[in-house]
């Protein structure tokens, strides 16, 4: 993994060249001798008066700081002044020594010079007491004399370029920005060599009693990076209105030591947190600035939060980090689907179609106006880390893996969902050359639901149906389906979320490539893990209803609803599965509390299956119902094998107790996470352990219990 070696502490800016500060300094002076010599006008009036007016220094030590004039408040007994030291530059930085803004001096139109009365004390120094934030100020107030004469005034502070201040325009204060959690996605860029490919993603901001941004710094490269020494979240600032910076009140555990994950970020990968700052007392617009990354602007739009990204320049020299030619492809990539994805989410189907190429923009204009109406809260694409980015005839590039995620609205914010697409790109120009469109779009395997056609939305209490059209009558059934399949997994004590995803497809042929199953199959829950460091993140939770299957003709009453079921006790029990959990105790946790197995069914089983399946078997498959060497065809062996698990789970309820078998259940989560955890051998090591450790007995013997009840009518 490559290293890099990152250098806290910043190196004081260049000066202006001499040129362009006595540039600046004479067409100052010159616009305070044609006010001296224009008329004299009144005192204005009692108010407070923006004035948002800058000037740099003269000082080559104070090259990157400039004085800014905020705000003028004229009183009966004086003026006050709002000022403030800004860092005009793009690094952080410090200033030793007073600022002498006691020696300042505010000439009124006569050519009558006045001291100031008073000086906030931060203001006796240039810099605030942490040094200089990006874009940062240190802000005061400057009391005066009312003066005898009436404006124009000129402000002189010792080492900056005189200001020429016209109170004219009274101060109206920015709109507050609105309490709440908002969901941002927007990505900024390293302006700094040595963190070129790194980018910070701000997720999201709640604001309340005070303000916390959730942030990740993710490796948009194919490589991995190490930093050996460098930023971490502490070094962030939020500004308010004026530059004012507050330092973070808390930083997440995983950002506070460095902005990089231990050991260094591999292809593609996050290392995310919150940081928490206090809410500013000015109402807007703040700023989130980090060392050497653009800045994020957050502002109201009336009704929310609207951002973008601002660039702060500057950033320090050093060794521009090792790419080759796949790596600079992949982030010029990333660069364009990140801002298709905006563009769908904004939504702004203009936008999004012109990132396509010419051919294909009118389908894609039609295709972001669709999506505009789903409950999108966040979304976002970018290139696989593996996809093989080595251009082909034309300079094209062919079945690039895209990943897509997206967040829906109203839905557990942990349940992100991963799908992908593959698209194909060419040359925006004639050559191969940094920017690209997509020329392709394949929804081959495991696309978003909306890739394969129309899409409408169902909410219900538990549930988020996504389906294609159909009438009030089938929306309103499946409705009342899915929520009464709530209420009775609820009733039985099983760990529910708060809301549920559903899909229900039209044709077979959708199913298949959605849900990655047969047509014959009625249903199937889906979820994904990420496995790092013995931890276990479970998410994209949702089931998929094969409705072309269960709308039929032949198919058995009632198997909707019992599908429904089958497939919410997955879902529930999603935390707690592990790849090592084996397919007969998690099916036959679904057979047993949907109740599918019929009478007819367990007799069938007893008569002619028993024979056909064990726990020792079952248990090493990769999941139930697969082909099965060694023994003669049979159709009913897949429903031999469902119910088999069910009645499995029904003895141990018998024996132990429902509490008992779902502490059985959620054991598989406690074992050491491995990569051997999906081979037969160690399902088969864990589940011995496992059953051992619960109940006293091995797969073997429990195998024979559940035979010998069976046969002498348990189940019933």
């Amino acid at each position: 993994m490559a290293s890099l070696w990152y250098h806290r502490a910043m190196p004081l800016p260049g000066s202006r060249p001499a040129s362009v500060r006595w540039w600046w300094l004479l067409a100052a002076v010159g616009a305070v001798v044609l006010a001296g010599c224009g008329p004299r006008r009144p005192l204005p009036a009692d108010g407070v008066y923006r004035l948002d007016l800058t000037s740099p220094s003269t000082e080559p030590s104070l090259a990157n700081v400039g004085v800014t004039a905020l705000r003028l408040a004229v009183e009966p007994d004086g003026l006050r002044l709002r000022l403030a030291f800004v860092n005009r530059g793009g690094q952080r930085f410090g200033v030793e020594g007073p600022s002498q803004i006691e020696r300042a001096t505010l000439v009124d139109s006569t050519g009558r010079g006045y001291r100031p009365r008073s000086v906030s004390a931060n203001l006796s120094v240039v810099s605030p007491p942490d040094g200089f934030a990006p874009g940062a100020a240190n802000v005061g107030e400057v009391a005066w004399p009312r003066p005898r004469s009436g404006g124009p005034y000129t402000l002189r502070v010792p080492g900056f370029i005189p200001l020429l201040l016209e109170p004219r325009t009274l101060y109206r204060s920015a709109a507050a920005l609105p309490s709440g959690q908002f969901r941002l996605d927007v990505p900024l860029a390293s302006r700094s060599s040595a963190l070129a490919m790194v980018e910070l993603r701000v997720r999201g901001v709640r604001i309340g009693a005070d303000v916390r941004l959730d942030v990740a710094f993710c490796n948009i490269t194919r490589s991995g990076w190490a930093l050996n020494e460098g930023p971490s979240g502490a070094d962030a600032r939020l500004l308010d209105a004026e530059g004012t910076a507050f330092a973070p009140l808390s930083v997440g555990s995983t950002l506070r030591a460095s902005i990089a994950p231990p050991g260094g970020w591999k292809p593609g990968q996050e290392n995310g947190g919150e940081l928490a700052f206090p809410r500013p007392a000015m109402p807007g617009p703040w700023r989130l600035v980090f060392p050497h990354f653009d800045a994020l602007l957050l502002e109201t739009d009336g009704q929310g939060i609207e951002a973008g990204a601002v660039t702060v320049s500057g950033g320090e020299s050093g060794p521009a980090p090792r790419t080759d030619r796949e790596d600079a492809v992949y982030t010029q990539l990333l660069r364009l689907l990140q801002r298709q994805a905006r563009a769908l989410l904004a939504p702004d189907p203009a936008a999004y179609s012109a990132t396509f190429a010419g051919r294909l923009r009118e389908g894609q204009k039609r295709f972001a106006t669709r999506v505009a109406n789903l409950p999108l809260e966040s979304y976002s694409l970018e290139p696989s880390p593996d996809a093989d980015l080595k251009p082909g005839a034309g300079g094209k590039l062919k079945g690039v893996s895209v990943v897509v995620r997206y967040r829906l609205r109203g839905v557990p914010p942990d349940n992100e969902f991963v799908n992908s697409l593959r698209y194909d790109f060419e040359p925006a120009s004639g050559g191969a050359g940094a920017e690209w469109l997509v020329c392709g779009v394949d929804a081959d395997r495991n696309a978003p639901f909306w890739q394969l056609g129309p899409v409408e939305v169902r909410d219900t209490q538990h549930f988020l149906l996504l389906t294609r059209p159909a009438s009030p009558a089938t929306r309103a059934t499946l409705a009342s389906e899915t929520e009464a399949a709530y209420a009775r997994l609820q009733a039985l004590g099983l760990p529910l979320a708060e809301r549920y995803v559903g899909h229900v497809t039209a044709t077979q042929a959708e199913f298949g490539s959605l849900a990655g199953r047969d047509s014959s199959t009625a249903g199937v829950a889906t979820w994904r893990y990420d496995i790092a460091s013995d931890r276990v993140k479970v998410y994209s939770r949702t089931f998929y209803l094969n409705g072309a299957a269960l709308s039929r003709s032949g198919a058995v009453p009632g198997e909707r609803r019992t599908t429904i079921v089958h497939e919410l006790v997955h879902l529930a029990l999603a935390d707690d599965t592990r790849p090592v959990t084996p397919p007969w105790v998690t099916e036959g946790m679904a057979v047993h509390f949907s109740g599918e197995t019929t009478a007819e069914a367990r007799r069938q089983l007893v008569v002619s299956g028993l024979d056909r399946v064990n726990l020792k078997m079952l248990t090493r498959s990769e999941r139930l119902g697969l082909p099965r060497s060694g023994l003669p065809d049979d159709p009913r062996q897949a429903r031999f094998e469902y119910d088999y698990a069910g009645l499995a789970i029904g003895y141990l309820m018998s024996a132990v107790g429902r509490e008992a078998v779902l502490a059985f259940y959620r054991a598989f989560r406690e074992l050491p996470v491995d990569a051997e955890g999906k081979t037969p051998d160690r399902r088969a090591d864990a589940t011995e352990q496992v059953l051992k450790a619960h109940f006293g007995r091995d797969l073997a013997t429990l195998d024979s219990e559940v035979k010998q009840w069976l046969r002498q009518g348990g189940g019933d």
